[in-house]
């Protein structure tokens, strides 16, 4: 089953994401081309003759089966899905309302199942009369590792797949609801007898959802994108520091859904409104039914200051008028230039990732996440940002980290493990800045991956998420990592890739190493460290105050717990040797350190 925090797909060995990750655009595409003019031929007269249309009222149009195991089939009604994965999603809110078909692939499954769900229309059409045919509906899906089909014969014993909604990535989903155009052309065009019919293929997913369907004669010009991408080296960032400063592509799939072939096709991609940025793509023909890719010629360096949104927009067009244009259009969160911040997420309200690996047993949950971000010219990294996800258990220990991949490898830089960090109430969907305790120089042309470690034993931790990353597998690579217990050596099978954004931002803010007292104003330090087991804590304050100190095993029992009174500067001894040799954790107030025994 899916994990309850984290999208990922397990990779068969670390080397390959390595390898995916190092696939990189090294050729910038650079053109002199100025602009392109785009000709005003008119579209033939629609057509888009209504064949059959049916909204679920009535649900004996349909017959439902699954071969799968266990047996569980489509319903058609108004119930939303009632897995406990899937009932997040809610209903389809379709235009029709009322009815819609569903197969809840996470309330009838379980671990062991195999679903193959099919919901057909129990009479055929006649498209004698209709050289093209078209399918178009409303659908809300959620992917795991099931995919979504529509399904055409001719003879009621042949079917024909289309694979649906082929960009979304792993744990996301589709608009709800999201509009569907099939080209079913190749099996209908012109036939006396055409069957139609959905089909579920997955084992124990989340749920699929479809509502009002129409079948018509195709329109000649109709294209559709999807896939839409936008970045710098394959990696789209949210918000770039001046010093980082880099060229951005765009790129975009798009598929002809009408009847004829659609000539110079093109892809526009915008910076807010054309005022920042117009690119084009080279002009391409994309036959009736075939899907393909465009990427502007030329790319975006960004100009304006800091702190300014940049709104993208990505637009394909042809050479004829569209008959719906509104599904041509791509737009994306607006990206910033910053001064010293470097992130992937999209700065929205705050996810959950992260937390305990089910997929191995027992499950574990020392984990590092982060995400990837190269470096285009040299500078001093100062520590990470990270959102603290608010379903993260209070007393949970963190600490951050900055890894360096010039070797191929995950090399730890060394100094910039920070202190642990014991997450208090007030800090549940907060940002936290974890400074490097020493600064670490960056170089240009080299990746680097700053994480947030959690502490088994302590409390589960979850960073916060927001927006997709990719899978490696489009345009964009790689660009969100989780492995367990850490990068640079993670257990078998349990090194993986997310496709939710990790809020573990990158930092070049020089003010951020200065050292502070706590929030309660008192100041301290332990000698010696490592020890025996026998510690000092030299405690100051510049008023008479009582201050909590405590000791934790590495399993997150307190083991030592203690109020002094502290006025000036106070000492108060730790002895730790009845205990085994290891990794313990001293908390004054809420701020956390470590002592180790040997």
């Amino acid at each position: 089953m899916k994990k309850i925090y984290l999208s990922f797909l397990a990779l068969t060995v670390a080397g390959v994401s390595f390898a995916q990750r190092a696939n990189h655009s090294t050729t910038p595409f650079k053109t002199d081309m100025q602009s392109v003019v785009k000709s005003t031929k008119q579209a033939p007269s629609d057509k888009g003759a209504l064949i059959l249309a049916d909204d679920f009222s009535t649900p004996s149009n349909w017959v439902a089966y699954n071969s799968g195991t266990p047996s569980a089939d489509w319903v058609i009604g108004t119930g939303a899905p009632v897995g406990s994965f899937s009932a997040g999603m809610g209903a389809i809110t379709s235009t029709s309302g009322g009815n819609f078909a569903m197969f809840d692939s996470d309330g009838v499954g379980n671990g062991s199942s195999t679903q193959d769900a099919i919901l057909v229309l129990n009479a055929s059409m006649n498209c004698t009369s209709y050289p093209a045919v078209s399918v178009s509906f409303e659908s809300y899906w959620r992917h795991f590792q099931d995919m979504v089909y529509l399904e055409a014969s001719n003879d009621s014993s042949t079917w024909v797949p289309f694979q649906l909604h082929t960009s979304i990535a792993v744990n996301s989903s589709t608009a709800n609801p999201e509009p569907t155009t099939v080209n079913i052309t190749s099996v209908a065009g012109g036939q006396p007898n055409v069957w139609i019919r959905f089909r579920f293929v997955g084992g124990w997913d989340y749920a699929w959802m479809v509502d009002d369907v129409e079948v018509r004669e195709s329109e000649d010009n109709d294209l559709t994108v999807s896939g839409g991408y936008y970045g710098s080296l394959q990696l789209p960032y949210t918000r770039i520091p001046v010093n980082q400063v880099q060229p951005i592509d765009f790129s975009i799939f798009a598929t002809n859904v009408g009847a004829v072939d659609q000539t110079n096709c093109i892809l526009t991609a915008d910076v807010n409104s054309g005022t920042e940025f117009i690119g084009t793509s080279n002009p391409i023909t994309i036959v009736s039914g075939a899907t393909d890719s465009l990427g502007c010629t030329t790319q975006y360096t960004p100009a304006t200051a800091v702190g300014v949104a940049n709104n993208i927009t990505l637009t394909v067009s042809s050479d004829s008028t569209d008959f719906t244009p509104a599904n041509n259009v791509t737009t994306f969160p607006p990206f910033e230039l910053s001064q010293y911040l470097y992130a992937a997420d999209d700065f929205g309200t705050a996810g959950n990732g992260g937390g305990f690996n089910t997929g191995v047993t027992p499950p574990t949950e020392e984990f590092e996440a982060g995400n990837f971000y190269d470096i285009v010219a040299n500078d001093v990294a100062t520590g990470v940002e990270i959102v603290i996800g608010n379903n993260t258990a209070v007393g949970a220990i963190i600490d951050a980290a900055l890894y360096d991949l010039s070797s191929g490898n995950f090399v730890e830089v060394a100094g910039t493990r920070t202190t642990p960090y014991v997450v208090a109430s007030g800090d549940l969907g907060a940002t936290k800045v974890f400074a490097f305790p020493v600064p670490a120089n960056v170089t240009a042309g080299v990746t680097y991956f700053p994480v947030v470690h959690a502490y088994a034993g302590s409390g589960e931790f979850f960073y916060g998420t927001s927006g997709n990353s990719a899978d490696g597998q489009g345009t964009a690579a790689q660009s969100s990592l989780i492995f367990y217990p850490n990068m640079a050596n993670p257990n078998a099978n349990e090194n993986f890739y997310t496709t939710q954004t990790p809020m573990v931002r990158l930092t070049f803010d020089p003010t951020i190493g200065v050292e502070e007292l706590t929030a309660e104003g008192i100041g301290f330090n332990v000698y010696p460290n490592p020890s025996n087991g026998e510690f000092t804590v030299n405690l100051t304050s510049n008023v008479n105050e009582n201050v909590n100190l405590s000791v934790r095993n590495v399993v997150g029992q307190t083991i030592i717990n203690k109020t002094i009174a502290v006025s000036g500067q106070t000492k108060e001894t730790i002895s730790l040797t009845d205990y085994s040799k290891g990794v313990y954790f001293l908390t004054v107030n809420n701020e956390t350190v470590k002592l180790i025994v040997e």
